[in-house]
């Protein structure tokens, strides 16, 4: 099969389908072209169908023949259509060219949908990555960079500048704190950066960061670092982030109001940090799914979920909380969908007769810790009875 798409391909580059010589995807040459081939034969031997259907409209011919006819004709916009929709494919996927390798090294170039994909391991100086940063912007956008297992203390601020990157990736690079003379963050690429991944890469702290000047960007992933506050990272947006996780990152404290100006965020996610102190003020009105769990959270403020009227998730799994005060929970309780409370030390006490009122979230997880004789049960299955102790 390889063999014949090669062969395809090929025979395409030969009839001047492509007027490049890059590396393009095997499996979207081979398919395109049989496709686009079978497409054409059917269009080209199919034109007289046009012509059957309006005879048919004006000769004496029984049903069967008329919805022959009219299948062969649908068959023949659908072909076209195809052949179209495929050439339109071959075409955007010849845009993209990798460099030579000599012209990227150490990194390696693939090609993807919407631009390269470049992978750099071991990067140990800013003048590598100067080296790309002089040959690559002629060969056209970014869709991925990821630098991996490498030493690069600082991040200037213009290190990418000139190269259009849509996702870029810090997996285990050695990075320092983000200093003064670095900031803003990532200055020069402020208007292409839609999603940014960040792996074990901070381990002493992420200094005087910020994002709220990447105007694009869409999704930040923070996993594995070594983080102990996160304040002023989104003073003045970004507008467009939707998702932020910052997961595993050893924070102990959230600025007051971090997360607040972020009027499109819908998913945040705070997993598995030291966080023991969370206030209203710190989020937005329009989240939609909010993971607090694996932290060291006693308790909720009472106005903890006012106006926030388009949550639907709430994860608060392994933390400190004794009881789901009635109070904070029962104003936003009906328009929950998942609620997760397990590995708490729920005592079901009187506290929670006003949930058997209601009905539960769709997923909720949650149990007993206290009393000694109702330890494990699920509060799904709680009674009046149960309670009035």
């Amino acid at each position: 099969m390889a063999s014949n798409f090669q062969a395809n391909s090929q025979a395409l580059k030969s009839l001047g389908f492509f007027s490049t010589t890059s590396l393009l995807d095997e499996t979207v040459i081979g398919s395109t072209t049989i496709l686009g081939l079978v497409a054409w034969v059917v269009c080209d031997k199919d034109k007289k169908t046009t012509l059957s259907l309006n005879n048919a409209r004006h000769k004496n011919i029984d049903w069967v023949e008329r919805t022959q006819t009219m299948k062969r004709y649908l068959a023949f916009v659908t072909c076209c259509f195809c052949l179209g929709f495929l050439t339109e494919t071959m075409e955007t996927a010849s845009m993209s060219v990798c460099p030579s390798w000599k012209e990227v090294e150490p990194c390696f170039c693939d090609i993807g949908f919407k631009g390269l994909k470049i992978y750099c391991p071991n990067i140990s100086s800013s003048l590598e990555i100067e080296h790309l940063r002089r040959n690559i912007p002629r060969y056209g956008p970014i869709e991925e960079l990821v630098i991996a297992e490498s030493s690069l203390p600082r991040l200037p601020k213009d290190i990418f500048e000139g190269i259009n990157i849509s996702y870029l990736a810090l997996d285990k690079v050695e990075l320092d704190p983000v200093s003064e003379e670095d900031i803003p963050f990532l200055e020069s690429n402020s208007n292409t950066l839609e999603e940014i991944y960040v792996y074990k890469s901070f381990q002493k702290d992420a200094g005087k960061i910020s994002f709220s000047h990447l105007e694009n960007l869409k999704l930040l992933q923070v996993v594995y670092n070594t983080i102990d506050t996160v304040d002023g990272w989104f003073e003045g947006g970004p507008y467009l982030l939707n998702e932020v996780e910052l997961v595993n990152n050893a924070i102990m404290r959230i600025g007051e109001t971090t997360f607040s100006e972020l009027v499109n965020l819908r998913i945040l996610s705070l997993q598995r940090n030291y966080i023991s102190l969370v206030s209203r003020k710190m989020f937005p009105n329009n989240i939609n799914t909010l993971d607090l769990s694996d932290n060291q959270i006693s308790v909720l403020p009472t106005n903890f979920f006012t106006t926030m009227l388009s949550l639907k998730e709430i994860y608060i799994t392994n933390n400190n909380i004794m009881s789901l005060e009635e109070t904070t929970w029962k104003p936003v309780w009906k328009q929950l969908v998942t609620v997760w409370v397990e590995d708490n030390p729920l005592a079901c006490d009187k506290k929670l007769l006003w949930m058997l009122d209601l009905d539960f979230p769709k997923n909720f997880w949650g149990f007993c810790m206290t009393p000694e004789h109702l330890r494990w049960k699920d509060l799904v299955d709680l009674k009046p009875e149960d309670l009035n102790i």
